[in-house]
Order: C-alpha cells, then structure tokens, then sequence
C-alpha cells in the first residue's frame, strides 16, 4: 500500500511519467494526459477499498475481499481458509460417529488394453 500511496502522491504532483528505460523520453503525452489521469484515479480508488487494511481489527476476510475489488476478481477470497478452519475445528470436537462399512478403493491403474496404460 505504501507503494499505491507514493505513486498517487507523485502524481498528485505531476502526471508526466518518464520511460523507464530510455532516458529523455516519457510514457505519457504531456502533463493533461488522460492514460495518467485515469491512472491516479483508480490509484486512489484503489487506497480508498483498501482503507480496511489498516484498521488494526480488520479479518482476513476482510482484507481478502478489499484486494477482490481492486483487481477485480474472487481469487483472493477463494483461498479464504478462515471458514474451513472453523468447520475443521468444528469438526475435531464434535463426537466421532463409527461406521462399520468399508469401501473398496478403485484401482490405482488401470490396465484395460487397447493401449492405454494408466
């Protein structure tokens, strides 16, 4: 987060942004270009959903579900583990039921020829 903050503080101050590579030369197109206007906007866009981050109670859900919105995306939520450790924990206290069926596990290879193997 502190490097989203530097980048908006540096743009607040001037959206010419030089090329990284070559020198003398800048990626964008002057200091009204509306590609590092948009930029700094969903750069502050982005600090403002991730302002959860820096409250000291602030979840693992939480913060998970702060980086979905800024990319866009469920991937950091799917590896919530928070729930499962929870019904994991659930589990673990609850009384454990016996059965007295047991299952035959499948073949690990099968060899039904035709040239298949495995």
């Amino acid at each position: 987060m502190n490097t989203l903050r530097a980048i908006r503080d540096r743009l607040d101050q001037n959206l010419v942004i030089k090329h990284p590579v070559t020198p003398n030369e800048t990626i964008t197109k002057g200091s009204d270009d509306s590609s590092s206007c948009f930029f700094r906007d969903q750069i502050k866009d982005a600090l403002e959903s991730l302002k959860v981050l820096d409250d000291p109670s602030c979840t693992r859900s939480q913060a998970l579900a702060a980086w979905d919105k800024v990319y866009a995306t469920d991937y950091f939520s799917k590896r919530d583990d928070t729930k499962a450790r929870v019904t994991e924990a659930a589990s673990i206290a609850a009384p454990a039921v016996v059965t007295t069926r047991t299952q035959v596990a499948p073949p690990a290879v099968r060899k039904e020829g035709d040239g298949r193997y495995a």
